[in-house]
Order: structure tokens, then sequence, then C-alpha cells
């Protein structure tokens, strides 16, 4: 290699790591965003720790573990901050193995645009695919409860429609299912507040 090829891989590397650094910086200064705008990563992270410890389907609290035998679709109830929701669980067939669907509220996260790859799912090219290492340190807990199963994690982001899709990948397809966790706007489950009366 001629010193003037050498001298243009150098400057090619740097520049590479310069905008490497340059997308995770910008990153994390969206992420550390201030909480009275609701855009933090921390605060979804709760929103599954909460899940976790509070829900409730007809009067049982699952544990991740028995969430992977939930097959048909479920409704199930739990408070986050002290506001009831309504979270939706399900599994799914897909061509690769079976799919744990989960679906809470993002609490009223904030979404803005984000660095990341872009990438076409859902019938819709406006996500892109966010960096693990980048997104995981701002969900520990999500993180812990994983662990034990999943080995690895994918992250996916539309600002437009508002919504951030996390895929884990099981460490033994034969006993865990893959997950999905997904988090998008919601409201409050207020059902229970109306009034009830007896029918005539």
């Amino acid at each position: 290699m001629t010193s003037t090829s050498r001298t243009l891989l150098a400057t090619a590397e740097a520049q590479s790591q310069a905008q490497a650094e340059g997308t995770q910086e910008t990153f994390q200064v969206l992420c550390e965003a201030a909480l009275s705008k609701h855009h933090n990563l921390n605060l979804l992270d709760t929103v599954f720790k909460a899940f976790l410890m509070t829900n409730v389907f007809r009067g049982q609290n699952y544990q991740l573990r028995d969430l992977f035998l939930v097959k048909s679709r479920r409704y199930f109830k739990f408070e986050h901050m002290s506001i009831p929701y309504l979270a939706t669980v399900f599994t799914v067939e897909g061509h690769d193995a079976d799919w744990l669907n989960i679906k809470l509220c993002n609490d009223g996260f904030e979404y803005l645009a984000k660095p990341g790859k872009p990438i076409s799912r859902h019938c819709s090219d406006k996500w892109v695919s966010l960096p693990p290492g980048n997104v995981l340190p701002y969900f520990t807990s999500t993180v812990a409860a994983a662990k034990p199963y999943f080995s690895s994690a994918r992250v996916f982001y539309n600002v437009h429609e508002c919504r951030l899709d996390m895929k884990f990948f099981p460490k033994d397809t034969n006993t865990t299912p893959a997950m999905i966790v997904t988090y998008e706007p919601g409201y409050p489950y207020m059902d229970e507040e109306a009034e009830e009366g007896l029918l005539p």
C-alpha cells in the first residue's frame, strides 16, 4: 500500500469514526431531552416494568415466563403512575418462529426524529433501525426481565406513527417464543369508572 493510499484510508476511517460518534452523540442528546417534554426512553422502560408488576388478567398477575403461554388475544389491565391502562397480549405464528406480541401505551412519550438506518416494514418506509447498543441502556428493567430468556434484540422507530418496536430473539426457540414489545399512543382505561345500573 502506498503512502497516499494509507493517507486516504486513514482519512476515510477518521471521517467514518467521527460520523459514528456524531450520530451517537446526537442520539444521546435526543434521549436525554427534558423529562417535562416526555421525551426520554426511560419513560418507556418504566411502562414495561409497571406492566410486569401490576398486570392482571381475570384476577391473576402474569410474569414474563407466564406470558409465553398466551396464544389468543388477551387484554391485561395494569397501572403506570397510578393510572390504569389496558395492554394487548397475543402470539402469532410467524414464518420463522412464534412471536409473542405485547402492545403497551407510551404514556405520553413524545416522538422526535432520530438518526438511524432507514428501513421499510409494515408497508411503510418511515421506519428507522436504531443501534441496540445506544437504546438498550435506557431500558434497564426491560433488559433485566428479558435477559434470562433472550440473547439479542433489534429496535425499530417510526416518528410518523409514534411507535417504537423492540424485537427480542430467544436463547432456546424450543421453549421460548420470540417477543416484540410495541409502544404506541394509548389512553387510560376508564370503563370501570362509568356508572352501572341494573337492567329494568
